[in-house]
């Protein structure tokens, strides 16, 4: 398991299913803001390695990533939205609070976050997903709200992110 033998000690466990890749995407820069492991979910069960690697360390921090993560452990302290773009914003909001960049991909399809990835760890920065046609209401709102944010990239060209929503970012 990378947990174990990549990380070291990591100072937070985050669950997410492996059965979808929204949450994962969303949760992947909090992880390396606080040098957290990412550990999967089978759905809303615990597979034997996840829960394998939780019974060997009892006393980490665990957050569960979305309500299929959190199905799989309740007792993690839950961070979640009623969907996949809720569940970025809800990630972002605890981990990067006071954020000066945002970064949009497309939360319909993973490879344009995912290629991201790499640049998004330098920056200290959290993932916001986004619908590919029409800005969602949770990216909205916290663009409006959240006055530190003062630049913005977005991973992926005009079939991942509509132009229309460019505008309005």
């Amino acid at each position: 398991m990378i947990a174990t033998q990549g990380l070291g000690e990591p100072s937070a466990i985050f669950l997410v299913t492996g059965l979808d890749f929204p949450d994962d995407l969303a949760a992947d820069q909090a992880a390396a803001a606080v040098h957290g492991a990412i550990l999967l979910t089978d759905g809303a069960s615990l597979g034997w390695a996840t829960a394998t690697y939780l019974a060997d360390h009892p006393d980490d921090t665990g957050y569960a990533i979305g309500g299929a993560a959190t199905a799989a452990d309740p007792s993690a302290t839950l961070v979640m939205g009623a969907d996949r773009y809720a569940t970025a914003e809800a990630v972002a909001a605890k981990f990067f609070a006071r954020a000066t960049l945002a970064e949009v991909a497309t939360g319909a399809t993973f490879p344009d976050a995912l290629s991201g990835g790499v640049e998004k760890a330098g920056l200290g920065c959290p993932l916001r997903l986004t619908d590919p046609i029409t800005l969602s209401a949770p990216m909205l709102t916290y663009l409006q709200a959240t006055p530190s944010v003062t630049g913005v990239r977005v991973f992926g060209g005009s079939g991942a992110v509509a132009n229309g929503e460019l505008g309005q970012i």
